[in-house]
């Protein structure tokens, strides 16, 4: 018996022994060497260019006026990039006179002058069955009886705020808080025929309806909201509503964007989540938050791209070696679960200051460091590159996410020189692009081809109605969702207005 019983306590302190003995020699610095990461292979999907041109059929859509006169137009501008999206060719004409109506035809028209001097061509086509949508209001006595107005009396003074949907008209619209949303319109007090079907008003005043005339249908924007490229999806909607039959391309995709993540993880600790969860910040942040976007991703059928960065210090101070050092805890582990899962891992800097020489625009609210030059980007940059493929040397980097989404040339030039494979910008669809934010289009870079500009429509864990509204406006022009968080939204206040204990799923 006492033989059986040292026998058996030998076994496991031997066991023991060689188990410390393995963990320590493929503890965090080294267990990525000891078992490589195992990239999943990339499923093989084909997407169709953004620039390909629409296929032809019997609709069409015409756009009264020369194109000359309206390049300088913003309606004319937003008209075009919701056309491209939504992979919807048009046509310039001169005149309706002697053209033929056509139940698939819609007739734009954005130009006052123009509307004015074709009046009676506008009557005539629409009369015999033909469709036109007046993108913004104008006032014209002559034709009100046209548009379904009843009477006019002019201008409002001051613009009218905020949008309500009063008719069924885009999947999701009808969900928004109009009333919250900052949509200014330039609009007319107008009192509407009874045949007139409202779709949107601003604080009760008709602002989109539409209207049959003799044979043909009317679609009247009394406005100025669609000279905001949040408004795209709304004018290809409202297009829609007129011909007997309308077909656009909806890409029907999503990314979902993780920013500073993999990042180093702060050691503060704070009282919310020691409270609500008895946990330190960095425990937190790998036993509860991300379980809980790993939650998020199997329930949704999400795929991440994480943008990473190797410090937060201001300067170029630390170089490769110490930023492996700094990292190989938390990158290793994120990093890995994330590539294992079938995430994407991109690049969002060598720290979090935006890639931007003193000449260049950024927000001084800020606070950031300007880079000194282009050579100092490109080696930072290099650093941080080192680290990543010291952790992981078989994953090649293809997406770069600007901090706080603001770069300018210098910085492109700079991330295309110190990382060539970078295929991918992704900072912003919409924004201020005075204070230096990167505001961008979906499709190849004009300048360089080897760029594809992938822009994110929102952001946060709580967007507000006005947020909303820009995403679901791209949802209805391209059917294109891009979204980003970073972890610490849940840490500040404004950003995480249910506090801490609103965690991702409980949102």
């Amino acid at each position: 018996m006492w033989k059986k019983t040292s026998l058996n306590l030998f076994t496991v302190v031997f066991i023991t022994v060689i188990c410390i003995s393995v963990i320590q020699y493929v503890k965090v610095k080294g267990f990525h060497q000891v078992i490589p990461t195992t990239i999943p292979p990339a499923e093989e999907e084909i997407y169709t260019s953004i620039d390909h041109p629409s296929i032809e059929s019997e609709e069409s859509i015409l756009l009264l006026g020369k194109e000359g006169k309206l390049e300088n137009d913003s309606a004319f501008q937003q008209f075009k990039e919701s056309m491209k999206l939504a992979k919807k060719s048009y046509q310039f004409l001169d005149s309706l006179e002697g053209l033929k109506p056509n139940s698939y035809q819609v007739v734009v028209l954005l130009e006052k002058d123009i509307a004015e001097v074709e009046r009676d061509n506008i009557r005539t086509y629409v009369a015999k069955g033909g469709n036109v949508l007046v993108g913004q209001r104008y006032i014209d006595a002559a034709t009100q009886d046209l548009y379904g107005i009843e009477s006019s009396n002019g201008y409002f003074e001051e613009s009218l705020n905020g949008i309500t949907f009063r008719k069924d008209f885009v999947p999701l619209y009808e969900d928004l808080l109009g009333e919250d949303i900052t949509v200014p319109n330039s609009s007319l007090d107008v009192t509407l025929k009874e045949e007139a079907e409202v779709y949107i008003t601003a604080e009760d005043v008709p602002i989109f309806w539409t209207y049959k005339y003799g044979e043909g249908k009317i679609g009247y924007w009394n406005g100025t909201m669609l000279h905001a490229k949040e408004s795209r999806g709304l004018f290809l909607q409202s297009i829609s509503l007129l011909p007997d039959k309308f077909v656009s391309t909806q890409v029907g995709a999503s990314v979902f964007f993780i920013d500073d993540f993999p990042s180093p993880i702060t050691t503060s600790d704070y009282d919310e989540i020691e409270k609500e969860y008895k946990e330190s910040t960095t425990s937190f942040f790998r036993n509860i938050w991300w379980e809980e976007m790993k939650g998020l991703r199997s329930e949704f059928g999400l795929k991440y791209t994480h943008a990473f960065i190797g410090t937060y210090q201001d300067t170029h101070s630390i170089d490769a070696e110490e930023l492996i050092e700094l990292n190989e805890r938390n990158f290793l582990f994120f990093g890995r679960d994330s590539l294992a899962l079938g995430d994407e891992l991109s690049l969002h800097g060598y720290n979090h200051q935006s890639l931007v020489t003193k000449d260049e625009p950024i927000d001084p609210e800020l606070g950031y460091t300007p880079w000194k030059s282009q050579k100092a980007m490109e080696a930072a940059t290099k650093d941080v590159m080192d680290m990543f493929d010291y952790f992981f040397p078989d994953y090649q980097v293809i997406t770069y996410v600007p901090p706080s989404n603001v770069i300018n040339d210098t910085g492109i030039r700079a991330i295309k020189s110190a990382h060539p494979p970078i295929q991918i910008i992704s900072s912003l669809y919409l924004g201020n692009a005075e204070l230096g934010t990167y505001i961008q289009e979906f499709g190849q870079d004009q300048v360089d081809p080897s760029l594809f500009h992938l822009p994110r429509s929102s952001s946060g864990f709580d967007p507000n109605e006005t947020e909303k509204r820009g995403y679901i406006d791209l949802l209805a022009n391209a059917g294109m969702f891009s979204h980003f968080i970073h972890p610490d939204d849940l840490l500040d206040p404004n950003r995480n207005k249910g506090g801490i204990g609103q965690t991702c799923t409980k949102k």
